[in-house]
């Protein structure tokens, strides 16, 4: 088992062999959401420019998202496979994260899993409205 103390040196050997986390890479746990549901089966570079367009062409605050057109978020999900799917995520996710968290989830990652775990699943789970 790997001990606390060694974590600082792993990560610097890991980032040695495979390179640094994409930047800039999400900063916050909405945009963690977004990260994972932008751009479907698509590499970490294609995924990186999902997310990099989707800042500067719409914004990654949930209420941005939901007051953008269904063609932008389309266009923005274009980075992968299945971008109607994609946007539908990305929308639920807003609605989900605006309406039950006041667009803040960064509290989230503070609760306990079991109060945690709900939103993702949700998230997933609702998207099929849109889609």
């Amino acid at each position: 088992m790997t001990s606390i103390s060694s974590l600082p040196r792993l990560i610097e050997e890991l980032a040695d062999r495979y390179g640094s986390a994409p930047d800039p890479f999400p900063t916050d746990a909405f945009e963690l959401v977004l990260w994972e549901n932008v751009a479907y089966l698509a590499d970490d570079g294609r995924r990186r420019r999902a997310l990099d367009s989707l800042r500067r062409t719409i914004g990654t605050r949930p209420e941005q998202i939901l007051g953008a057109t269904r063609d932008g978020v389309v266009e923005v999900a274009s980075h992968g496979i299945l971008a109607e799917q994609s946007a539908s995520k990305l929308r639920s996710a807003a609605e989900i994260a605006l309406g039950e968290f006041d667009g803040d989830l960064d509290d989230l990652v503070s609760r306990p899993v079991a109060q945690a775990c709900p939103f993702p699943e949700r998230a997933t789970a609702e998207s099929t409205r849109y889609g």
